[in-house]
């Protein structure tokens, strides 16, 4: 009696420490919140699929919450982790032969699984559904990242990295919140961090050049002016020891130093470098026309921008009606408030104002009435053809004549050829730049221009 007494509260002992052998085994592969593999055991989970069956074809597809940490904010962190938790139990009750499931880190899932494309899209459909029916009080929506696996023997850490590097695309479209993985995206996110490792290096020594795009009167094919444009000549030493020189496109610069933040740096350079070849023309007793430089819509929330610009003038000596500036139109329709008072101060300082891309936006009329600019730049996207009763056409001669109304000058940018010129011409716009007259100059070139004139 005694001694059976002994052999179970032996078994039971032996029992407890299964149950806790299992419980550590559970907590070390499973996400204890969502219930899905935790990142380590789905790495390992998928790779052992993958291997184990190398004649299917897997995709890995990545998904997050749209605005996840605003759901915290206002629903709460403990409503945030029932989305989660609701998430993990559709990813579980998933009924694929060859599947797996895991979450990487706070709102960031991954499935890995073999499967066509209708598969695919029907299980971002029903992830999207289950995700808009959480919580009435708030529209939930995910954003996707599809890579699909051709090559088994990348870490899947690596594969999960490129369907994010689409996921992050995906993010910022709201209509169709799902990209695909593509060589293209790495180039880009390759180029994108290159770009930044090398800038300060090529800020100090001047690989960023001031080009000029001259601006004519058609009356008479008369040079008005210009506009500073920036190209990056950047030199790179060869294995060879020699130094080579590489052209960077600005579609592939600018938008990455203004997506990091340094789009400021790079403008006051151009700034200044065409106030230094100004002042330099002007002693030279060269006949300066203004020069417009752009002002990005970043720039304008610089509390010191205005003061920036006056130093600038004094500092070298400059007419101030030889710097324009350039603000495009999306910036006035961002936040207007700040835009416009920003405006109001660079005029009552003196300087001229144009606003770029006229008419590619939706405010442009309404901004207006507000806004005080002193020349509009046409967005030739209106005229696709020269057909001078095209609808294009038509609103070109509207926008032209409104603007003499308003005592604004108005200039086409984009002018590539004569009938273009023509048109723009008939119904009063004199005011040309373009590939027509000429295409972005050098200083050396466009300062051989000035002494013609």
């Amino acid at each position: 009696m005694y001694k059976g007494v002994g052999v179970m509260a032996e078994n039971v002992e032996n029992i407890n420490k299964d149950e806790k052998n299992n419980d550590l085994l559970y907590r070390a592969s499973y996400d204890e919140l969502t219930g899905v593999l935790n990142k380590r055991t789905f790495y390992l989970k998928a790779k052992e699929m993958m291997i184990n069956n190398p004649d299917k074809q897997f995709q890995l597809l990545r998904m997050n919450v749209a605005r996840f940490k605003v759901i915290n904010e206002l629903l709460g962190e403990a409503e945030g982790d029932k989305l989660l938790q609701y998430i993990g139990n559709f990813l579980r009750s998933v009924d694929l032969p060859l599947y797996e499931a895991g979450r990487l880190y706070s709102d960031h899932f991954v499935i890995c699984f073999s499967s066509d494309d209708d598969t695919v899209k029907h299980m971002m459909y029903s992830l999207r559904y289950i995700a808009s029916g959480f919580n009435l009080r708030h529209r939930t929506t995910l954003n996707f990242g599809l890579y699909r696996i051709d090559d088994i023997e990348l870490p899947v850490s690596i594969m999960c990295d490129r369907a994010n590097i689409a996921l992050v695309q995906a993010k910022a479209d709201f209509y169709n919140p799902y990209r695909e993985y593509d060589d293209e995206m790495r180039r880009k996110m390759v180029l994108e961090q290159k770009i930044l490792n090398v800038l300060d290096r090529a800020l100090d020594e001047k690989e960023f050049i001031v080009y000029l795009q001259p601006k004519y009167d058609s009356n008479g094919d008369v040079l008005i002016g210009a506009e500073a444009l920036v190209r990056w000549i950047h030199k790179e030493i060869d294995i060879e020891g020699e130094v080579i020189s590489k052209f960077i496109s600005p579609g592939d610069f600018v938008p990455v130093f203004e997506k990091n933040g340094l789009i400021y740096d790079l403008d006051k350079y151009v700034w200044r470098e065409t106030c230094r070849l100004m002042r330099e023309w002007l002693r030279a007793g060269l006949d300066v026309k203004p020069i417009s430089v752009n002002v990005s819509r970043v720039d304008l929330y610089d509390p010191g921008l205005v003061d920036f610009f006056v130093d600038l003038i004094r500092c070298y000596e400059i007419p101030i009606e030889l710097l324009e500036l350039e603000l495009t139109e999306s910036a006035y329709t961002q936040d207007p408030i700040q835009i416009l008072e920003v405006t109001d101060k660079l005029k009552d300082a003196g300087f001229t104002i144009l606003m770029d891309d006229f008419g590619s936006g939706y405010s442009s009329l309404n901004m207006l009435k507000d806004v005080r600019v002193d020349t509009l730049k046409l967005d030739m996207g209106f005229l696709r053809s020269t057909d001078r009763s095209s609808r294009g056409g038509n609103i070109l001669k509207a926008v032209v004549g409104m603007a003499k109304g308003l005592n604004l000058h108005v200039i086409a940018e984009g002018v590539e050829t004569r009938e273009q010129v023509d048109f723009l011409s008939s119904i009063g716009c004199h005011r040309i730049q373009g590939y027509f007259y000429s295409k972005p100059l050098t200083a050396d070139e466009y300062r051989e221009l000035l002494k013609k004139k």
